[in-house]
């Protein structure tokens, strides 16, 4: 007794024609859908000995086992010329698309954390920016944030945390330029005088005359 009669005696012997013909339907629109290919290889092998009225030959059953695989499956799988290969390459198909999937989740959780680390950076670059320095009658100098002796600025060398008057620094200053390194006698820069205000006002320069002589007035 051949495995087909077998089956044939069996199948006659304890399931309805209703049942016989529910799985046939079953198998003809069969799809792999959200199973695993595992759970479709299982699914196809049980409905596929329902559908021997179809006389579905090695050829046929791959071709209906890879319509139902999903798109990024038939280019490989459909090559293979025996059932039991197409569904071995089937399931390494799926091993290989999931670690792709895992590796491109992790790469866009990556940008995406970079990508905020990157816009909270260039937040607080243009808030830090934005912060323009003000001046403060109190200390007499331009500062961010509250006066306080951090925020003090000495006027002959420049640097924060005391007042001119305390500088201890023991390099030249020029009056005229406010620059350290030399005197105002040895100042390049143009003289300055100080207004009603108390601040520096460049000397005007005298303007040239010309006058036109005629013979008699020389």
């Amino acid at each position: 007794m051949t495995w087909e009669i077998l089956t044939n005696k069996v199948t006659n012997r304890f399931c309805s024609k209703c049942s016989i013909q529910q799985d046939q339907r079953e198998f003809l629109t069969l799809h792999k859908g959200s199973m695993t290919i595992s759970k479709y290889k299982t699914t196809f092998t049980e409905k596929s000995q329902f559908a021997t009225d179809y006389c579905l030959t090695e050829e046929k059953l791959i071709r209906h086992y890879v319509e139902g695989l999903p798109f990024e499956y038939l280019a490989v799988v459909r090559l293979k010329t025996t059932l039991v290969e197409a569904m071995d390459e089937a399931r390494k198909m799926e091993n290989d698309i999931a670690i792709l999937d895992r590796t491109t989740t992790r790469s866009e959780e990556k940008r995406k954390w970079e990508g905020s680390s990157e816009s909270s950076k260039k937040k607080d670059h243009l808030d830090k920016k934005g912060d323009k320095p003000k001046y403060y009658k109190k200390c007499h100098s331009s500062h961010r944030g509250p006066c306080n002796s951090s925020t003090v600025s000495c006027r002959r060398c420049c640097k924060m945390g005391h007042r001119h008057e305390d500088c201890k620094s023991t390099e030249l200053m020029c009056y005229n330029c406010r620059y350290m390194g030399h005197i105002s006698a040895q100042c390049p820069n143009p003289k300055v005088q100080m207004d009603a205000g108390g601040n520096k006002d460049e000397v005007p320069k005298a303007k040239a005359r010309a006058f036109n002589m005629i013979p008699n007035e020389a």
